[in-house]
């Protein structure tokens, strides 16, 4: 966890730009991130061999779903960051 980290806090502070867009982008960067730590923690519920109770079962499915939609909240950000740089580069042209 701690390399994951460390490897997300450093890709985040190389790019020098404009406010807006290193806040979209450590957002984005965020809910990525996030959202596949859920998936690795819902995957402990899944383990084979291991007779876990449907509780922890319900539980990993709750992560993989908040995984889920962590990563939706991320494409759509993204997507809409996109869509505005390609209509302010088309504006200057």
């Amino acid at each position: 966890f701690g390399f994951s980290f460390a490897s997300f806090l450093t890709a985040v502070g190389v790019h020098r730009v404009h406010q807006l867009f290193q806040t979209s982008a450590i957002v984005i960067t965020s809910c990525y991130e996030f959202g596949g730590f859920f998936f690795i923690a819902g995957t402990m519920a899944y383990m084979p061999g291991y007779h876990c109770a449907s509780g922890l079962e319900r539980l990993g499915g709750l992560m993989y779903l908040v995984g889920s939609m962590l990563y939706l909240v991320g494409c759509l950000i993204s997507l809409c960051k996109t869509i505005g740089t390609y209509q302010v580069a088309r504006e200057h042209w």
